[in-house]
This record gives C-alpha cells, sequence and structure tokens, in this order.
C-alpha cells in the first residue's frame, strides 16, 4: 500500500507568508486573522499575545486562538507553534487540551472568549482545513 500526498489546490497555509487577495476571497479567515481577533477580544496586541508571558489574561486568549486554529483551519501542531511565537508541539498540543478540558467542564469564561473570537473573526465559521491531504492508493 501506498501513501501519495496530494497537495491541495488553494491558498499556502504558511503562517509565515503573507497572503494574496485571491487567496484571502477564496480562505476567508488565516491563523493571523484568529490571532487577531483573539488579541482584539483581550484588549492586547498580537506581539502580546505570541510573546513568553505567561499571565492567564495573555495565554488564556492565545490558548483558545491556539484551539481555533487548529479546529477549523487544520492545521499541524508544529505549524501552529511556529505561528504563535515559535512554540514547541507539545505547548501547542498543551493548549488544545486544556481548552477542551475547560470547554468539557462548562468553563463560562473559556466558552465566552471562544465564542467572541468567533464572532471577530472573519469567515470562521464557514472554514475548512486546508493542506495536504493523505490518500491512499491500492
Amino acid at each position: 500500500m501506498e501513501i501519495e500526498i496530494d497537495l491541495a489546490p488553494g491558498p499556502n497555509p504558511d503562517p509565515l507568508e503573507p497572503h494574496s487577495v485571491q487567496e484571502h476571497l477564496a480562505f476567508p479567515t488565516t491563523g493571523r486573522d484568529i490571532l487577531a481577533a483573539a488579541a482584539a477580544v483581550a484588549g492586547i496586541t498580537v506581539d502580546l499575545l505570541v510573546s513568553k508571558d505567561r499571565h492567564r489574561a495573555i495565554s488564556r486568549p492565545r490558548q483558545v486562538a491556539i484551539w481555533l486554529i487548529r479546529r477549523d483551519l487544520g492545521w499541524s501542531f508544529p505549524y501552529i507553534g511556529r505561528l504563535v511565537g515559535n512554540r514547541d508541539h507539545t505547548t501547542i498540543m498543551a493548549s488544545c487540551r486544556c481548552i477542551d478540558d475547560l470547554k468539557t467542564q462548562g468553563d463560562v469564561v473559556t466558552l465566552r472568549l471562544i465564542a467572541a473570537v468567533e464572532r471577530r473573526a472573519p469567515g470562521l465559521a464557514s472554514c475548512e482545513p486546508v493542506g495536504p491531504r493523505l490518500v491512499r492508493t491500492a
């Protein structure tokens, strides 16, 4: 059994590369859009959001942004780590687990923060995962 990588046409999901107008229209929400929305909701700058600061007022919006990027854009943990201040993929995994746990517990603050960022990020509800897809061939 072989596994081929099918590079899906569409926008380049590289968080370090700027996106074109056509890509933005085809895929309205990027990782940067989600970071900007989370920063705006928290009342901080994107630079502070991706900084090494571990205060809850900064880390919780960062974790929500990471969780939304993973959920809605389907980016890999290392990819998200590069976008969010060159963090290790295990840190990104821990952030996703933390938000999943808080959602399961029904943490009202986290649920409201997620809802606020979702409202603020353009086209977030209509996102589909992008990037390479693994296709099995017999």
